[in-house]
């Protein structure tokens, strides 16, 4: 029987209804929940099944489906032998899932804008998530302010011009939260996708802009703005927080975007914990190929896409096999090609690199003999 791959299909529910080859991670569950860590931050590059783990995440913990229909989701996965975490967490939360996936703009006030409609299709999507008689009357008035909002230079509500304060996004994730406990009478999962992509974008803009009596170039001002939409979500919060997942290409240091959060952890790269819960294991690839009928192949698959060590793992790119295991499917004798190359951008390199502060040559050799390199 031929697979079904789920190419660019970054759905858990929708992968696993079609029947679609889902390679098992749900694991990462029982790793998360024994860490006991409020605000967990996990950094992989483009690619690598964070928004696909946010996805899976979503369905397991929220209390918004029937009990029933979750467990038909995650049958035959190995999360479901664990009984005591299935029993305890499965069902049981309101959650929060956001992505900054895919916000950008051609200058600083369209990235806003293009934030701002985010929040809005957040709104519009899950207001039948909420009780209104239940939630505090300010926090409905914002989420109406942010529902009806629309994208201008000075987000304004089209029905009177009214400013929709930069001060109201601020306050997005945080209200969110608290009108979800309010209807739930239940802490709340928060799970944040792409948290760094609007600092990505910022950082491509010219010039200066004023915030509060400071010039701040574009992306200090965008970094002000990320700090100040997580800071009160997730700093100090532990009323309202059963636990927050970020995910993002980089962390950001000496943003200010993390600090203070209390019970706070950064799993990147060099981490051992998590190192097989992105990407594919040797052994996960190898499944994949005796199922899709291309065994054979296996050591060109080694040779081109086994290029990563996280922590102690030896970990292929995901993108790149499930796009050249399609392609091969049926011709086998398929030529081999690089397909993550092109799904990413390097802006960010190239404005750290172009900072005349930096002694590129020194800081290079410093990298290639061990040291640290801190960027901001």
């Amino acid at each position: 029987m031929t697979i079904v791959l789920p190419i660019g299909i970054t759905s858990f529910k929708e992968i696993r209804q079609n029947g679609a080859y889902y390679v098992d991670k749900t694991m990462f569950l029982h790793d998360l929940l024994g860490a006991r860590v409020k605000v967990t931050l996990i950094t992989r590059p483009r690619r690598f099944g964070k928004s696909l783990m946010l996805s899976t995440l979503d369905e397991f913990f929220s209390n918004r489906n029937s009990r029933e229909k979750t467990e038909k989701l995650f049958d035959g996965l190995a999360i479901m032998e664990q009984k005591a975490i299935v029993e305890a967490h499965m069902g049981q939360y309101p959650v929060m899932h956001f992505s900054f996936n895919g916000v950008d703009g051609a200058n600083y006030d369209s990235l806003m804008n293009n934030i701002l409609r985010a929040m809005q299709k957040w709104c519009r999507r899950n207001r039948l998530l909420f009780d209104f008689d239940k939630c505090d009357q300010y926090d409905v008035e914002l989420f109406d302010r942010i529902r009806k909002g629309t994208s201008n230079e000075k987000y304004k509500e089209p029905e009177n011009g009214k400013l929709l304060m930069q001060s109201d996004m601020e306050s997005f994730l945080d209200t969110m939260i608290s009108m979800l406990v309010d209807t739930y009478g239940k802490k709340v999962v928060v799970l944040l996708d792409e948290y760094d992509v609007p600092l990505a974008k910022a950082s491509l803009f010219k010039g200066a802009l004023k915030v509060g009596e400071e010039l701040v170039t574009p992306y200090d001002a965008m970094k002000k703005f990320i700090a100040s939409l997580f800071g009160p979500a997730l700093k100090d919060n532990d009323e309202y927080l059963e636990r927050a997942v970020v995910t993002g290409c980089m962390r950001i240091a000496q943003a200010s975007i993390f600090t203070g959060i209390n019970n706070f952890s950064w799993y990147g790269i060099q981490r051992y914990q998590y190192s097989e819960a992105f990407g594919f294991t040797p052994q996960e690839v190898k499944k994949l190929l005796y199922d899709a009928g291309i065994s054979e192949r296996e050591s060109d698959f080694r040779e081109w896409y086994d290029g990563y060590v996280f922590g102690n793992a030896e970990i292929y790119c995901p993108w790149d096999v499930l796009e050249q295991a399609a392609h091969l499917i049926g011709h086998p004798g398929g030529n081999m090609e690089s397909h993550w190359l092109g799904t990413s951008g390097n802006e960010i390199l190239r404005m750290m690199l172009s900072n005349p502060k930096m002694n590129i040559e020194e800081e290079i050799s410093g990298l290639l003999e061990g040291d640290l390199l801190l960027l901001w």
